[in-house]
């Protein structure tokens, strides 16, 4: 399909030089890719095919056409574990992203929920990195969401794992207080950083199966 990316200019790159405003910006362009990209007449403004030499201004929007794009494969086995007037709550399926980044943005979550619930408009509350599957809750209202939010950033939310793990944990209960990184790897998983955020995790053995070796 032809991919159509929307770029607003920050007020940091105003009066620059499309290529270095498009630099500044950190998109996963690099200048060689942006530079072609003007020359097939891929990137817009106001209507207007732009060079990379356009003086930009803060507030203007960029359309950067994609054509033919092709993403990446995912992994697009939603499930929907609960529901009522107020919250959709899934199970989520790796590797898939939560929301447009990168090479992403019809294989993402947010997008197949949003043609299944169209035309109503689902509220992420919370996140999990692309590689990482689990519970996640979906609000149906911005009110709802709101309230949600509030609860996660307060640390009112409790979630619990059962985990199967290879040999024999020698105690019955035991906690990780390790730090996590602000952002995701290389391959999207947050890694143990002293400087991230506190995070906390109980674990609790809750039996030993003897036939398989593994516990619970």
């Amino acid at each position: 399909y032809d991919n159509i990316r929307p770029l607003k200019i920050p007020q940091s790159c105003d009066g620059m030089e499309l290529l270095e405003c498009l630099r500044a910006m950190k998109t996963f362009y690099t200048s060689e890719q942006w530079q072609a990209a003007c020359a097939a007449g891929e990137v817009i403004c106001n209507d207007e095919q732009v060079q990379p030499g356009r003086i930009m201004r803060a507030g203007e929007r960029l359309l950067h056409r994609m054509p033919a794009t092709r993403e990446p494969d995912v992994n697009a086995d939603i499930e929907i574990l609960d529901e009522d007037e107020a919250i959709i709550v899934v199970n989520k399926p790796a590797p898939l992203p939560m929301h447009s980044c990168g090479r992403f943005h019809r294989n993402t979550l947010q997008y197949i929920l949003a043609q299944v619930y169209a035309p109503q408009s689902l509220r992420i509350v919370h996140r999990l990195d692309a590689d990482t599957s689990g519970v996640l809750v979906l609000a149906k209202t911005r009110q709802i969401a709101r309230g949600l939010h509030e609860q996660f950033r307060a640390g009112e939310v409790r979630k619990s794992y059962l985990a199967r793990v290879h040999g024999r944990v020698s105690n019955a209960e035991f906690a990780c207080e390790a730090a996590l990184a602000d952002e995701p790897g290389p391959r999207g998983v947050r890694l143990p950083d002293e400087n991230g955020r506190p995070a906390c995790t109980r674990f609790r053995k809750v039996s030993y199966c003897e036939a398989s070796g593994n516990t619970l």
